[in-house]
């Protein structure tokens, strides 16, 4: 069992973890993911991929069930055109799609689109921060 980069990301006030676990064969070149194991507050759950792990830990089945955090305008009050802010749950569905196309990238051997993905990883991650 090899353990993969711990992912330390801040959300709100509180800290979600993210490790992968992969299982390489003796002959093999580019282990397998086997299962990502995610924490956050007193939980901590394992399943065999991201999406998973993250829909055991916080319920629902990913992007379908994301709520809006925004409250609803007062009777009368102006409404905007500009689109809301992303919420946290619409945050970590898309840090989970580039989490796992970039793992799926870096399975097939595509370090410059594993790249890339990982680097709009961060920027996803970042507007979590904020």
């Amino acid at each position: 069992m090899i353990r993969g980069e711990l992912l330390v990301i801040p959300i709100e006030a509180s800290l979600l973890y993210v490790q992968p676990l992969y299982l390489q064969a003796s002959g093999g070149k580019i282990p397998e993911l086997k299962r990502v194991v995610v924490a956050y507050q007193t939980q901590v759950v394992m399943d065999e991929s991201l999406d998973g792990a993250l829909n055991t830990l916080f319920g629902g089945s990913g992007s379908q069930r994301i709520t809006s955090d925004t409250p609803a305008p007062l009777a009368g009050a102006p409404v905007t055109t500009a689109p809301p802010a992303p919420t946290t749950a619409a945050l970590l569905a898309e840090a989970q799609r580039h989490y796992r196309r970039g793992d799926d990238r870096a399975t097939r051997g595509n370090w410059a689109k594993y790249g890339e993905e990982i680097k709009a990883l961060g920027q996803v991650l970042a507007q979590l921060r904020r």
